[in-house]
């Protein structure tokens, strides 16, 4: 029979999908191309330490560890000061994450033994195809390898130097989740998602923020009612607006208190629908219709107040793109810009604004415009990658080969998870070979063709291989 701590982890695995994963190794075994001759430009180039395989993230910490719970970082970015510093206010945010446990959630923190804090890297590029890790930028799941078990939060490193993250309110988001799952094991994986990443959001005061990131996507600009799908739903991202604001209707209705009785009562081994009835006073059908009109009514309420001129710019600069919308858009973002300047959307205007500017043939404008998207990042945008492409496609098109493939690189090393990864991967090494740095062009595009061999860049790739 299983043991209780593999039942912990199958389940966290299958239900919760709250666990990191390093996707499993290549069949064939590692290119001759080291990670020096590739050449990431963001951090120091990686050591030969880093071409033997990453630790699983169920593993103790590694030896040589600045603690038993916050395991040393030897990555990718171990010199890049944005990540130092990061790594330098982790023990601060953990005793304020621990605090805010108490205080706004009204539990107890996990024992300081219990929780690991460990940053990874989401791209290893000593292996042969460069599959990003898939799941969260940060996560957490149970090691059940030590003598009792210890919730491990990873932490991915490049979404930290991107500036993408909040990480102090990552980590007490993701140690709400560590708290649940040291105290109910699989319990906490056979809890609805909407409970998981509801409670975590209103403990860590995401919920505003992501209701106000998602209103902005593109499948919620013309409808903002897609967000709210039903809590027992199929759930992914953008279901966490609708997570956080059924617990938002609790404390509209009956006070912070009852989230917190809530919590206690899960914590307390007690069926999530009989702890919701005794929290709220509802059972599950009049509480979900009632938490579905108070989020279709919330979404009106923490919108900002710029968006629905924001929804019109992303429609003017929406795919495709023809150069008839050029002049239009740059105005209505320009405008904007100017009477919204404190907008949640501001630094997305400013992506469409340049590619206004490009269109229109004001590269060196454009140009500002992109790299100010790419450096002044933060959790409102979502245009980061997407600005490093056009940045790298504008050094291209003015024959800066270097600048080109440093964009170009940043795209595919500091976002692994964006929507251009691909692309973005065979334009660096495509620029590097027009920029005469041969080696590391081959070991670039030879990733490439292994990782995405049915783009439509690989002939092109193949090709230069060929050489």
């Amino acid at each position: 029979m299983p043991s209780n701590c593999a039942l912990v982890l199958a389940s966290l695995a299958l239900l919760c999908a709250l666990a990191a994963r390093v996707p499993d190794a290549p069949a064939e075994p590692p290119d001759t191309i080291t990670p020096d001759a590739i050449g990431v430009p963001a951090g120091p180039p990686n050591s030969s330490a880093e071409t033997s395989e990453e630790p699983p993230p169920h593993s103790p910490p590694p030896a040589g560890s600045a603690s038993s719970n916050v395991p040393s970082y030897d990555g990718r970015f171990r010199s890049d000061a944005r990540l130092l510093a990061a790594l330098k206010g982790i023990p601060a945010a953990r005793s304020r994450a621990d605090s805010a446990l108490r205080d706004r959630l009204g539990i107890q923190p996990p024992a300081p033994d219990d929780t690991v804090l460990q940053v990874r890297d989401a791209l290893n590029f000593s292996r042969r195809r460069l599959v990003p890790v898939t799941g969260d930028r940060l996560a957490t799941s149970l090691d059940c390898t030590a003598n009792r078990p210890r919730a491990v939060i990873t932490v991915m490193a490049e979404y930290v130097v991107a500036g993408v993250v909040d990480l102090d309110r990552e980590i007490l988001h993701e140690t709400v989740h560590a708290a649940f799952a040291l105290r109910l094991g699989d319990g906490f994986a056979r809890l609805p998602p909407w409970i998981r990443e509801g409670l975590a959001l209103w403990t860590a005061g995401q919920g505003p923020e992501r209701v106000r990131y998602y209103l902005a996507h593109r499948d919620a600009l013309d409808d903002p009612g897609v967000l709210i799908n039903g809590l027992d739903g199929p759930h992914g991202l953008r279901d966490y607006p609708e997570d956080f604001l059924a617990f938002d209707y609790v404390e509209a209705r009956r006070g912070a208190e009852a989230v917190r009785r809530f919590a206690a009562l899960l914590l307390d081994g007690r069926p999530w629908s009989a702890a919701l009835a005794e929290a709220t006073g509802e059972d599950w059908p009049a509480f979900q219709a009632a938490a579905r009109v108070h989020a279709r009514a919330a979404l009106d309420r923490l919108a900002d107040p710029g968006l629905a001129d924001y929804r019109r710019i992303a429609k003017l600069g929406d795919e495709p793109f023809p150069i008839e919308r050029a002049q239009p858009l740059l105005g209505a973002a320009r405008a904007f810009r100017a009477s919204h300047a404190g907008s949640t959307h501001a630094r997305g205007t400013l992506f469409f604004e340049g590619k206004a500017l490009r269109a229109l043939g004001r590269a060196d404008e454009a140009r500002t415009a992109f790299e100010t998207v790419a450096e002044a990042a933060g959790t409102d945008c979502g245009f980061e990658d997407d600005a490093l492409f056009q940045l790298g496609e504008l050094h291209e098109a003015a024959a800066r080969r270097p600048e080109a493939a440093a964009s170009f690189a940043r795209a595919v090393s500091e976002h692994p998870d964006g929507g251009r990864f691909a692309t973005a991967l065979y334009r660096w090494g495509l620029a590097l070979h027009r920029a005469g740095r041969t080696a590391e062009a081959r070991g670039v595009l030879q990733q490439a063709v292994a990782t995405f061999p049915q783009d439509p860049l690989a002939r092109e790739a193949c090709g230069v291989l060929g050489k």
